[in-house]
């Protein structure tokens, strides 16, 4: 029974691959990889956002508390009420005003800061792209194109 078969269909001529088959299978593919290096980057920025804002409030607490712990704006204020006295020693009151800067808790707030930022930049420019392909693909799923 299998050799009729092999008989039968061996006189058919193969189907010839429509003009530019190869390069669309590439192409579909090389898209699905860029679509999930997308996928996965969103997910690791999706991660960071919600470190980044989990981590915000208690490094604005930080800050707060470093600032009024060195007395920062104590020498600061002196700017507005004793104003004479800080132009004529002007060098002298910069470099308290620096002593005085709690860097370390500053860096640490913007640092977080600028990965919210980041995070928040990066997703709401990328999710569009994602929100745009699957529902390119929805309407290709519903009307049967591939």
């Amino acid at each position: 029974m299998r050799q009729d078969f092999e008989k039968l269909f061996a006189h058919l001529p193969s189907p010839a691959m429509p003009d530019g088959f190869l390069e669309k299978i590439i192409r579909r593919v090389q898209n699905e990889r860029q679509f999930l290096i997308l996928k996965r980057k969103i997910i690791f920025f999706s991660i960071g956002l919600a470190g980044s804002t989990a981590a915000f409030p208690p490094a604005l607490q930080i800050l707060k508390q470093a600032f009024s712990d060195s007395a920062f704006f104590h020498f600061f204020t002196l700017l507005f009420s004793d104003f004479e006295i800080i132009v004529a020693s002007w060098q002298s009151f910069l470099f308290s005003l620096l002593e005085r800067l709690p860097i370390a808790s500053l860096a640490l707030f913007f640092s977080i800061l600028l990965a919210l930022l980041g995070s928040l930049k990066f997703l709401a420019k990328n999710l569009k792209i994602i929100l745009q392909v699957k529902q390119y693909r929805a309407t290709n799923q519903i009307y049967g194109h591939q």
